[in-house]
């Protein structure tokens, strides 16, 4: 549907799945990653609750390569990130995202920059740098603005509840808020 990104659907280095993420999982025990990306749904949304538990995450956990990272949307959800952060020891808080890790995470704001300068979608640079709005954004996305390291998103959330395959988050409860 989007031009700019639409030959991931040919590259070789991606495979797409679609399946059940926990059911798939399951089947290939033996399958190891260096990144699982989740852009999951509203956590108060029916059945979010199975991409966003505990359960569900150290599954995902236990298929990471050592250093691997498991970033995903907890949709600002209080209860979603104080799960990722009782699962895995090491993390921050991007924007509403979580990047989680068994291996300290560091933020190396030259080298993104230099890896984002030279980033190319077939062969074709994303950013023209001889544009004022593609240097400006390019400003923007290597700034980090919005970044909470782990600890304080732990104390921030201590009051909340992890999400377990038992109690179903915010997606069994009246409030449907930001948790």
């Amino acid at each position: 549907m989007y031009p700019d990104v639409k030959s991931l659907l040919t590259n070789p280095k991606v495979t797409i799945e679609l399946e059940d993420g926990r059911r798939w999982l399951r089947r290939h025990a033996d399958r190891r990653f260096d990144v699982v990306v989740m852009n999951t749904t509203w956590n108060w949304r029916a059945h979010a609750s199975n991409v966003l538990s505990r359960e569900f995450l150290q599954l995902v956990r236990a298929r990471l390569n050592p250093g691997g990272v498991l970033f995903y949307n907890t949709t600002w959800s209080g209860e979603a990130q104080i799960t990722g952060l009782t699962v895995f020891p090491y993390g921050f808080r991007m924007i509403n995202c979580l990047f989680l890790s068994d291996t300290p995470i560091t933020l190396d704001r030259a080298r993104f920059r230099t890896l984002l300068e030279g980033y190319r979608i077939d062969g074709r640079p994303v950013l023209d740098l001889t544009r004022e709005d593609h240097r400006q954004r390019l400003d923007e996305i290597v700034r980090f603005d919005d970044v909470e390291p782990g600890e304080s998103v732990r104390r921030a959330h201590a009051d909340k509840r992890p999400i377990t395959d038992d109690n179903m988050g915010t997606e069994w409860s009246t409030e449907r808020r930001r948790s």
